[in-house]
């Protein structure tokens, strides 16, 4: 046991463990006589130690001092001395007791101050422990402590002398347990004045969850120190909120408040497992809040979109992998990723959403394999317990096409079965599943059209031609008095192509309203505005009906509109709905040449609207439900849910395929899938996800993805020698370079001053580069062996071919690191002590380094700025390849 926590005179028991006050020696440099005082006082072994040690390392307890010399918080005076407890140094059995006693040492002549040779007596050297002089304790007839008792110290035994220890640390542990039961009396005393304060409850009553939450975390965590902080997983994901919109301000907070280190939170993040494709951790988690819902709850549909991403690649040391290749959660390609494709499922009539699916690919996701992902998500939603009525997506061409293929596909298995085919429905599973398009998406293709060229349509039986002209003219004259106008909402951004964002659904369906309809048409009969705008007019009111019947929800004024109402059997939705798809049918869009052009929104439109009849139809049959509001079938939380990765730390509006992962399994924890973004293009969802992702430590991990790996070429592999290397500088200089570089972990982190070592990996000569960087003449710099130089040469050509060739294999530095063991040879390390523990780390690192390396490399060929180094390496011939396609088109939209 340590020696400074245990009493040093010699037959005490006393130690910190019972609660007893120990003190230390006084300070023999600055108080040497008082520190002798105490030294012969008690004598025993520490006689025989030095000052120093004394001083640092031994104690003695508060039993052997004198009342009188007792302070306050159970200090000593400076100028106490041992004097109690101690005679038993004095019996026969001391092995000090051979000691002169002090008066024979006081007896002896003292030296003189004359100068007489003869009369000069020397004075006596104590060369050994026996000849120290000895102070011996004096003897008391009894002490009187603090407890009121006569205690005779010669009379008691060394058993009593514990016994009595033990009663005054209980004394003392009861007279602090008592100060602190009255502390903390006074405390929930205050507290309770403080919890019946009604505006303190007012103020509680109105916090959030999360308020509370931190609260609480503030006035727990407190009083501990930082190494012992613990924190809940619900803490941890709150936090987790905090850091993901802004790394800076989550620092400034934890300088403020008591919260988890980002490492922490990084390391939650990593344990979702969230990869490409399905994840059987939320899939399990659907399954379970599935069993407590209704049918009714049940029903739901799948929404699914794109984003764009961009192109560069990224070695995730944890996953052990590259990001930023193509990737369906089956098969990895090596092709640069540069969208996203998600699916979320949306409930029906209870509001609730959940990304449940993502993969990456080059470009937007061609249609076959959309609709393969289509079948397998549907298939994997509908197994975990839920009802998918319907799917929704934009009219991209490729949506398109996926929708077609599973309708043609749902045709022949009609066909096959002898039954007649069903218009505007898809088979999955034996479930039939209603695809429609997004409302707020087609209102802006009819937008978006319109700016180009002129729409001709027939209602009341005449045919009408609306313009956009004419609303450039009710820009124009748009009148008003002393700032007041007819349209205030009407803008420049409205009218002005140079100046919309062609992305936001809130500009198109502000130009196709009732206000703007309505004072176009007061306008044009005042004659203000041509009569031919009344067209446009009527042109702009429909498709406000229009999207106002498809876009109702629970939360508007729906009184003020019937069509924001929900559908139901006595609602004017059908009736409107027959009448707009007669005048739908009837729109043609003419270019500027008089030419008719076909344009898909108008037969999505169509389609979109015969499809929700369908499903309200099949809702009625199969389930009884007979009100719906439509705002449900629309893209809003998805948008939503991309709009919350973009803004994750940043307005990063171009994320990569890592920075996009990470977005999406912490907004898969922390629920923050409903936030709404300042730059929206869409309106708030107003849903609540379907569950907080709870992390499963013993949930079935997905089988990886693996591919097919050609051992042989990579152990046949020719290694180019370092002697070859030796002639190119522009070679050999970086080599040199990043070999001392690697000499230099390994030194500082594995075998340090080991002189074998040494030998193995530092050179004796400086080499000529590691010369010229040296700084101001001195060898700062490692210089590396022949052998550590060939080493890391071998490395590196193996590392690289390995990666143009497999960089989308999983457990990447694994692989790379069981080729390395197997191929290169490690002879040349004579320390059988580190020889093992070197080239462990050595290997780890050197792979994580050239992996980041090699992607950092891609990166700048990806972006123009470094040309391809490897004509044989066919990653940076596609990263090159890639480059000049993106600045091609760069080039003709400016030109446009």
């Amino acid at each position: 046991m340590p020696s400074d926590k245990h009493c040093c005179v010699p037959g005490c028991k006393t130690g910190a463990e019972m609660h007893a006050v120990l003190h230390k020696f006084p300070n023999p440099e600055k108080d040497r006589e008082r520190f002798n005082s105490w030294l012969y006082a008690i004598g025993g072994d520490i006689l025989g130690l030095p000052n120093e040690h004394i001083y640092k390392f031994r104690r003695v307890c508060n039993l052997h001092f004198e009342d009188r010399y007792m302070c306050r918080n159970n200090r000593i005076s400076n100028i106490a001395v041992p004097r109690l407890h101690l005679t038993d140094l004095l019996s026969p059995k001391s092995k000090f007791s051979g000691r002169k006693p002090l008066q024979e040492i006081v007896n002896q002549p003292t030296p003189s101050t004359s100068t007489d040779p003869d009369s000069v007596t020397k004075e006596p050297q104590l060369t050994t422990t026996s000849q120290i002089p000895f102070i011996p304790t004096v003897k008391r007839k009894s002490v009187q402590r603090n407890f009121g008792k006569k205690v005779y110290a010669s009379g008691l035994s060394m058993r009593e002398k514990e016994l009595r220890m033990k009663i005054i640390c209980a004394k003392n542990r009861i007279y602090k347990l008592k100060n602190k039961v009255k502390n903390q009396y006074a405390q929930i005393k205050e507290a309770k004045k403080l919890v019946s304060n009604p505006a303190v409850l007012d103020t509680l009553k109105n916090c959030t969850n999360t308020a509370k939450l931190l609260m609480r975390l503030q006035l727990r965590e407190d009083s501990k120190k930082k190494e012992g902080r613990r924190f809940s997983l619900q803490e941890k994901i709150s936090a987790l909120s905090i850091l993901k919109q802004s790394p800076k301000a989550y620092r400034y907070l934890r300088k403020i408040f008591i919260l988890p280190t980002a490492q922490t939170l990084v390391k939650l993040v990593q344990q979702c497992n969230i990869r490409p494709g399905l994840n059987k951790n939320i899939m399990q988690h659907i399954t379970k809040k599935a069993a407590k819902m209704n049918d009714v709850e049940k029903l739901c549909i799948v929404l699914f979109d794109e984003v764009a991403l961009k192109a560069h690649l990224s070695y995730n040391a944890r996953q052990d992998k590259v990001t930023g290749v193509v990737d369906n959660g089956q098969q990895r390609q090596i092709d640069f990723a540069d969208h996203a494709q998600v699916f979320m499922v949306r409930g029906l009539l209870k509001n609730y959403k959940q990304a449940v699916y993502y993969t990456f690919s080059a470009s937007a996701t061609k249609g076959p394999e959309l609709a393969r992902q289509i079948k397998e998500v549907v298939i994997e939603v509908q197994k975990a317990g839920l009802i998918v009525v319907g799917t929704v997506c934009d009219q991209g061409t490729n949506n398109r096409q996926a929708i077609n293929l599973l309708i043609n596909e749902t045709r022949g298995e009609y066909l096959r079965r002898g039954e007649q085919p069903k218009e505007n429905v898809i088979l999955i599973n034996d479930n039939e599943i209603v695809p429609l398009y997004d409302p707020p998406h087609l209102i802006k293709g009819m937008r978006n059209n319109l700016i180009s060229k002129n729409l001709t349509f027939k209602k009341d039986g005449e045919l009408k031609t609306a313009k956009w002209s004419h609303l450039l003219a009710l820009n124009k004259e748009n009148p008003g008095y002393k700032g007041f106008r007819l349209i205030p909402k009407l803008t420049e951004s409205h009218v002005n192509p140079e100046k919309m964002n062609k992305m936001k659904v809130k500009y198109a369906t502000q130009i196709f309203s009732r206000t703007v309809a309505a004072n176009m048409g007061y306008l044009a009969d005042k004659g203000i505005l041509p009569l031919e705008c009344k067209d446009t007019a009527d042109l702009f009111l429909f498709l406000d009906h229009v999207f106002d019947s498809v876009n109702g929800s629970y939360r508007k004024n729906r009184f003020a509109k019937p069509l924001l109402g929900p559908v139901t059997p006595i609602s004017p939705h059908k009736k409107f709905w027959t009448e707009a798809k007669q005048i739908l049918k009837s729109m043609q869009f003419i270019t500027s040449t008089g030419k008719v052009e076909t344009v898909p929104t108008i037969k999505n439109w169509v389609w979109t609207l015969d499809g929700i009849q369908v499903l309200i139809n099949n809702l009625e049959s199969k389930f009884g439900v007979t009100s719906v509001w439509l705002r449900h079938l629309n893209q809003d939380p998805l948008e939503n849910f991309f709009g919350a990765i973009r803004s994750h730390g940043c307005r990063n509006v171009n994320p990569t395929c890592d920075q996009f992962e990470s977005a999406f399994a912490t907004l898969t924890i922390n629920n923050l899938s409903s936030v709404h973004t300042q730059a929206k293009n869409c309106q708030n969802d107003f849903c609540e996800a379907l569950f907080s992702l709870v992390l499963n430590e013993n949930v079935e991990h997905e089988a990886t993805s693996t591919c097919t790996v050609d051992f042989e070429s990579i152990i046949n592999i020719n290694l180019e020698t370092i002697e070859n290397k030796e002639n190119n500088p522009r070679v050999l200089a970086p080599l040199q370079y990043i070999s001392g570089y690697f000499l230099k972990k390994i030194k500082t982190n594995v075998f340090k001053n080991c002189s074998v070592c040494k030998n193995d990996f530092i050179a004796t000569d400086q080499l000529e580069y590691i010369n010229y960087r040296e700084y101001a003449g001195r060898r700062w710099l490692c210089t590396p062996s022949y052998n550590l130089i060939n080493l890391i040469s071998n490395c590196q050509d193996i590392i690289n071919h390995i990666l143009k060739e497999n960089l989308e294999t999983y457990q990447l530095k694994c692989f790379i690191k069981t080729c390395l063991l197997t191929i290169i040879n490690f002879d040349f390390i004579k320390c059988q002590t580190h020889k093992n523990k070197i080239i462990d780390y050595l290997v780890n690192f050197v792979v994580r380094f050239m992996c980041f390396n090699y992607c950092k490399l891609i990166n700048k060929i990806l972006t123009g700025r470094k040309t391809v180094e490897d004509e044989d390496d066919k990653v940076q011939i596609k990263a090159n390849k890639y480059h000049k396609k993106c600045f091609k088109r760069k080039i003709e939209r400016s030109k446009l």
